[in-house]
């Protein structure tokens, strides 16, 4: 029985051509073996996160985050107040900027303090809160028979570490725990790829094939090209984008004087809310690994794995001075899939990752090519740029919005889409050349790309920005 080779004989059918894009072309955890195979340059470090599979639409061109307060606090004392004395009270007043629009203070009556170890860590109840307008004095006196609180400085942070109250005694005052509105923007990318006729059969085309190996695809050095540079801003905003307050920044007669929108990146996000922490170029101590551990427990981190998206010539540093302890063995990938893959093993293959397990946490370190680029974030021109001895915490996992108790990615895309139109990514052409409708008499043909999306980040508390000095 003779084998008919499919492609080769006429058959019954549809024929469709496709122009294939890096940003939709087959499964998603694919996109670092497609960018590789097409010489691209350098894989965009939001890519990840889409490879990840941490997108999703979006209708509005802003959209919000609610993110949950702290239900506990500290307060800060004021102004010097000296040794009251042993068994006596001392009255302290709590900065200005501990007190909210409506004049509230946290600190209440019947809560006991924990005063510094410069002070011995003496215990204290506040026996009395008074309240004048843009002054809350609190008087507290030591727990302890024979004890002194000691001076306080003004500036000392005291902790509120318990709470006691009488027989017979009224409840304390309520508390309010109010939510921060984190805003988020899309911006419009666009790219144009322009040739004339004669370039569309010059060219070398690579045939390419979906998963399910149904439909014909082509992808040309052109398309490479469009897709790359558009992929380049879109690496620049999710890195170092920020919001456009600007608003002289509008478009031209076309736009009808709309204002540019711009999405915000996760180094302006990380420099207003997370923590920034810097170490000598060139060097890297195995115990930073340890301070980064203490601060993400101190900002209530939930996961046991997290992603450290890291430069090249740093990766380079740690691997030198922490080659003992920098290593894959004994890795728990299962979880390491789970938290930072969706379980999809074919996603974390693709990234050649390495862990360090540190203050209980295990690190996967990333290195991101794009940071190396010299014709971006590591021109060299001049030498001042360092974004090669970068790196970013991100402890990635899901946040509920406190006011739509929808789960939302702490890292994301959001693409504009409703009733079926997707302007993720848009491909067309304008010309008349190269098959298809003709739209004007001139040999050649302009193709453009279009993407209309932003970046969300949450949590941004728990993310850590690491630079050189």
């Amino acid at each position: 029985m003779a084998i008919i080779q499919a492609d080769s004989y006429p058959v019954a059918g549809i024929l469709t051509e496709q122009i294939w894009s890096i940003h939709d072309v087959a499964k998603p955890q694919h996109i670092p073996e497609l960018m590789s195979r097409f010489g691209s340059q350098f894989l965009p470090a939001f890519q990840m996160f889409r490879a990840m599979g941490k997108e999703s639409p979006i209708a509005g061109d802003e959209w919000y985050g609610h993110e949950e307060n702290w239900y506990h606090q500290t307060w800060k004392n004021k102004t010097l107040v000296g040794d009251p004395g042993i068994n006596n009270a001392g009255t302290y007043t709590i900065v200005a900027a501990e007190h909210d629009s409506k004049d509230n203070t946290y600190p209440r009556e019947g809560d006991i303090v924990t005063f510094p170890k410069g002070n011995n860590y003496v215990q204290g109840i506040i026996t009395e809160k008074t309240s004048t307008t843009g002054a809350h004095t609190l008087e507290i006196k030591p727990l302890k028979l024979g004890d002194t609180i000691g001076a306080i400085a003004a500036d000392v942070v005291i902790s509120i570490t318990n709470g006691a109250f009488g027989a017979g005694t009224g409840q304390p005052q309520g508390t309010v725990v109010g939510t921060s509105k984190r805003k988020f923007v899309s911006q419009i990318f666009k790219e144009t790829i322009g040739c004339e006729g004669s370039q569309l059969v010059n060219e070398p085309w690579y045939k390419v094939l979906d998963n399910n190996k149904s439909l014909k695809g082509w992808y040309s050095p052109g398309y490479e090209r469009g897709d790359y540079l558009l992929a380049l801003k879109m690496d620049g905003a999710f890195l170092m984008g920020e919001e456009n307050t600007n608003t002289v920044l509008v478009t031209g007669t076309n736009g009808l004087g709309n204002t540019i929108k711009t999405t915000r990146g996760i180094s302006s996000w990380i420099s207003e809310l997370g923590e920034n922490m810097t170490f000598t170029s060139g060097t890297w101590a195995n115990t930073y690994f340890d301070t980064i551990s203490l601060y993400l427990r101190s900002q209530g981190i939930s996961t046991g794995v997290v992603l450290m998206m890291i430069g090249a010539k740093l990766m380079q540093t740690i691997e030198n001075q922490t080659i003992t302890d920098l290593t894959n063995t004994g890795v728990d990938y299962t979880r390491i899939q789970k938290t930072l893959f969706g379980g999809n093993d074919e996603r974390s293959v693709s990234y050649n990752f390495k862990t360090i397990t540190k203050g209980g946490l295990t690190f996967v370190l990333v290195v991101q090519d794009s940071w190396s680029n010299p014709k971006t974030f590591a021109a060299v021109s001049d030498g001042i740029y360092d974004f090669d001895e970068w790196a970013i915490v991100a402890p990635l996992g899901k946040v509920k919005d406190t006011k739509t108790g929808h789960y939302l990615d702490s890292i994301g895309t959001r693409y504009r889409e409703k009733d079926g139109y997707s302007r993720k990514f848009e491909v067309w052409k304008n010309g008349a050349a190269g098959g298809g409708s003709y739209v004007g008499d001139v040999d050649k043909t302009n193709t453009w790309l279009r993407a209309h999306l932003g970046f969300q980040f949450l949590k941004m508390n728990q993310f850590i920005k690491i630079r050189p000095v």
